[in-house]
């Protein structure tokens, strides 16, 4: 799988997790996820269950085992170069970019 396309997701939310698991199934593409600094994967049918208290916070973790997660904010993209600049400093190249977030707050 060396020589696959990486197909960079922004964003973790519906839009980006479906796309996550839907690229996932594929073998001919690697997949890497970036949610925000602190954020994790979840089910967000299932909040509500959390929030009002039956349901614990590991059962609505979203597992996307092809997938690589990176916990981390975008602060900038590079569409010349390909690349992402993530709130570390680490920069993560790309082929095909998925954003799947809102931009500004």
């Amino acid at each position: 799988m060396t020589n696959s396309p990486h197909i960079l997701i922004l964003g973790a939310g519906a839009a980006g997790a479906a796309a996550a698991r839907g690229l996932a199934a594929r073998d001919d593409v690697r997949v890497t996820l970036v949610t925000q600094t602190g954020e994790a994967p979840y089910t967000r049918m299932l909040i509500s269950g959390v929030a009002l208290g039956p349901t614990p916070p590991d059962l609505i973790a979203l597992p996307l085992p092809q997938v690589e997660v990176v916990a981390d904010t975008v602060v900038d993209v590079h569409p010349s170069a390909r690349t992402v600049q993530l709130a570390t400093g680490t920069r993560l190249p790309y082929d095909a970019l998925i954003a799947g977030l809102r931009i500004g707050r």
